[in-house]
């Protein structure tokens, strides 16, 4: 008892050490945080705009004046310059600051507080620490890091290339393959309030979505709330969800109202993730939003389009890929995204991993049996250190049964290849599911003609199947491409490794692949007619 009531003195104390205004929310909790070790003393100095701060002096300096600053806040700033343009989480600032008292989140807010007046932040332009609504704090003010001297470090002698002048690295920079999209969306995000990227599971939706999210809080000084409704199907939930990751106040009552009513007048980005699930609730919220509310940008993933006034839909497609044959070496693949994915963590998995020229071909092949699904080519890459590059490549084309081990922090939805199109298919009808299982008995391309005439009957009106085929197109379990002349279909090989599955489960693989057989069949011999 007395060592809590210590601790919770020592919190409070934190507090008073920056001047009045602070609150003491100290609760004597187990410490849910995880430490995060301070780095060994270097004589490091951080200069950003008209600022220098020499972390083991603990001072900051503007120009030749030192400004005043707490311990704390000092610890806060530390922190942050640290690792300029990341987001850290409030928990690791909170572990940082007081690794060894547990203290409530208000405190840390008091201490950031501290430090932007401090820093004049907001104030002619100068913008240093950006508050990402719901995740924690970036620091988004370019920073130089050098070596101070002995004296009060008005002089710098630079360290290795590693540690100088780390201007802010793009969010979009760390996202393979994806920075030209992220790029092309933020620039239309102004004039087009609503955005829904579009795009199979395991596309990397959410992944774009964050880095989207990320960078326009280091651009400009705007909130951003980013909400996970991946895994809610109930319409009062998800409204909690937001009004919680929005920093927002929740009504018992009149909830929904509330929440437009207090985002009316904000200028905040409102990422919603996941919706494929709720379609109809957030369309009928986001349709009010974009409507009531001037200021918000809002950016949604989903697995369908929303279908409401204003959207814009942007679909993602798989990661380029190299082209199949000629003597490329490793050098050659890794121009195409996919192959760099694949390599990134293949050596994430196995840091010591050999990689060499004679195994870019089988890399290629890889990525284009994965169809350079992102996921896919991610829970790939994680079995090389158990089978080697081609005994890998070797198991893949007998069945990608390898690949249901995922991450064991992901959400459930994402694990696993299987759970990645499980999510879909209970979303589907009982038509669209049928006519989906019967697809999968092509191995390649499809028209729409060919579709008609194998699938139709047994609960497939053959009249009916063009709007069944465009709704698993809008899902995106069938990927379109309308270009051509008659427009083909296919499905990407996860989903029709899937959807034969199920189709073997309902014992009708060998009906519809005997259909297959006849279609290729009287094809071959009406293009022989057509030639004689």
């Amino acid at each position: 008892m007395a060592s809590s009531a210590s601790r919770i003195q020592q919190g409070v104390a934190d507090v008073r050490d920056e001047g009045a205004g602070a609150v003491n929310n100290v609760t004597p909790l187990v410490n849910p945080h995880v430490s995060m070790p301070r780095p060994p003393s270097t004589g490091r100095k951080f200069e950003f705009g008209p600022f220098v701060y020499l972390p083991e002096q603990q001072r900051l300096l503007r120009g030749e004046a030192t400004v005043a600053l707490g311990n704390r806040a000092m610890d806060v700033l530390s922190a942050l310059v640290e690792r300029p343009g990341e987001v850290l989480s409030k928990d690791e600032l909170m572990a940082r600051v007081w690794p060894t008292t547990i203290v409530e989140e208000g405190n840390l807010k008091v201490h950031v507080a501290a430090l932007r007046r401090a820093l004049h932040d907001g104030l002619q332009d100068q913008n240093y620490i950006a508050t990402v609504v719901g995740r924690g704090y970036r620091f988004v003010a370019p920073v130089l890091c050098s070596r101070a001297s002995h004296d009060a470090g008005t002089t710098t002698t630079p360290t290795d290339a590693s540690s100088t002048a780390q201007s802010l690295r793009p969010a979009s920079a760390s996202v393979i393959g994806r920075a030209d999209l992220i790029e092309d969306v933020i620039g239309q995000l102004p004039s087009k309030r609503l955005i829904s990227l579009v795009g199979p599971g395991g596309v990397g939706k959410t992944v774009v979505a964050r880095a989207i999210s990320e960078e326009l809080t280091s651009r400009q000084r705007m909130d951003a709330a980013f909400v996970d409704l991946s895994s809610i199907t109930d319409e009062r939930l998800a409204i909690s969800a937001i009004v919680q990751s929005a920093g927002l106040l929740l009504h018992p009552v009149h909830a929904r109202l509330s929440l437009l009513n207090q985002i009316r007048d904000r200028s905040m980005l409102l990422v919603l993730d996941g919706c494929e699930g709720l379609l109809h609730t957030v369309a009928s919220f986001v349709e009010k939003v974009v409507a009531l509310a001037a200021g918000v940008m809002v950016l949604v993933t989903s697995r369908e389009p929303l279908l409401v006034r204003g959207e814009h839909v942007l679909r993602m497609r798989p990661l380029s890929l190299p082209s199949a044959g000629g003597d490329f070496t490793l050098a050659d693949i890794l121009r195409h995204p996919a192959a760099e994915l694949f390599v990134v963590r293949a050596r994430a998995a196995r840091l010591d991993l050999p990689l060499r020229d004679s195994e870019a071909q089988a890399i290629s092949r890889i990525c284009r049996r994965l169809d350079g699904l992102p996921l896919a080519i991610e829970l790939a890459a994680g079995r090389v250190d158990a089978f080697g590059i081609h005994e890998l490549e070797r198991i893949l084309d007998d069945g990608l049964e390898l690949l249901n081990q995922g991450w064991r922090t992901a959400p459930g939805r994402h694990q696993t290849l299987e759970a990645i199109t499980d999510w879909s298919y209970q979303f589907l009808s009982p038509p669209e599911q049928a006519l989906l299982g019967r697809l999968s008995v092509f191995p390649w391309t499809f028209t729409l003609a060919a579709a008609e005439s194998i699938a139709g009957g047994q609960g497939v009106d053959a009249v009916a199947t063009a709007g069944l085929l465009a709704n698993l197109v809008a899902k995106s379990l069938v990927m379109a491409e309308t270009s051509s002349r008659p427009a083909v279909y296919r499905l990407l090989e996860t989903t029709r490794c899937y959807a034969l599955k199920r189709l073997e489960d309902e014992h009708e693989s060998g009906l519809y692949q005997a259909r297959y057989a006849d279609y290729c069949r009287q094809d071959r011999v009406g293009v022989a007619s057509d030639e004689s």
